[in-house]
């Protein structure tokens, strides 16, 4: 299972589409955690939206704690 983690809105950037879409089509298995809130699914792949109200290196702090959290259950 491949992990695609961005800090920001998933769809706000290309590079990343661009390597969700290579791993899709490789027939791979991926997980996309986002700190956005739009869409929920992308190309029939369930994103994972992380709200952070935090700002500074508390952002990061609880974008990590979240990712960790969340990765735990999924795996």
């Amino acid at each position: 299972m491949y992990v695609i983690l961005f800090l920001g809105d998933f769809f706000c950037d290309a590079r990343c589409i661009n390597m969700v879409d290579t791993i899709i089509d490789a027939g791979k298995d991926i997980v996309i955690i986002d700190a956005g809130n739009g869409d929920k699914l992308y190309r029939n792949k369930k994103i994972y939206h992380i709200s952070l109200s935090a700002s500074g290196v508390y952002k990061y702090l609880k974008f990590y704690q979240e990712s960790k959290k969340l990765l735990k259950i999924l795996s």
